[in-house]
């Protein structure tokens, strides 16, 4: 890739931003969202134990978003490909959440909290990280189609090197961008690093 630009450079901080890099000192700011990093952790710090990110990725990592999740198979009872969309896509974050919770209590049965809850903390960590960089992904696919870019460069506090985050970030791009954009990551030592390796799309 030309350092020089042109490509989209997507801070991920407490919020996200989003520029447009033309060259070496030409960029703008062309968007961002309030949904960001700090968003993240502040929804994880109100719904689990995890009190820190390296908890909250470890959570994640033992937890299934199923549980919480409405998935397209939940839906569909199967992949829809007319659109592209495998069974276990997400349709709706924390969609079977009211329904799980609606149903426990009228059946009487152990609340959220107690030795049966429905779902574990992993289980909605999963579901926070896939949302937030989801979205992420999703947006920053929407500005390269404004703006005619096909480069996308990710860095910030909040982008952490994790495989998970860069999984759903690389495969959120693919599906987003039809496949035609290219991601990277800024590592700390100032380096890019492709991130489309970690596409588990059409698996």
């Amino acid at each position: 890739m030309k350092s020089h630009g042109p490509f989209l450079l997507v801070d991920v901080g407490s919020g996200v931003s989003f520029y447009k890099v033309s060259d070496g000192s030409t960029w703008e700011r062309v968007g961002g969202t309030t949904l960001g990093g700090a968003s993240l952790m502040g929804l994880v710090a109100l719904l689990t134990k995890a009190r820190s990110s390296e908890e909250m990725l470890e959570l994640a990592e033992q937890g299934q978003n199923s549980k919480v999740d409405k998935l397209i198979g939940d839906i569909y009872g199967s992949d829809y490909m007319g659109i592209g969309l495998r069974k276990t896509a997400v349709a709706a974050a924390f969609g079977n959440v009211f329904g799980i919770l609606g149903r426990t209590e009228r059946e009487g049965k152990t609340q959220p909290g107690g030795e049966e809850e429905p779902f574990k903390d992993g289980d909605i960590c999963r579901s926070l990280l896939m949302a937030v960089f989801n979205n992420i992904a999703m947006l920053s696919c929407m500005q390269c189609e404004n703006l005619g870019l096909l480069t996308i460069c990710l860095q910030g506090s909040y982008l952490w090197d994790s495989e998970r985050v860069l999984q759903i970030l690389a495969t959120s791009i693919e599906f987003y961008s039809k496949a035609k954009a290219t991601a990277y990551m800024y590592t700390k030592d100032g380096n890019l690093r492709p991130i489309g390796g970690y596409s588990t799309l059409g698996q």
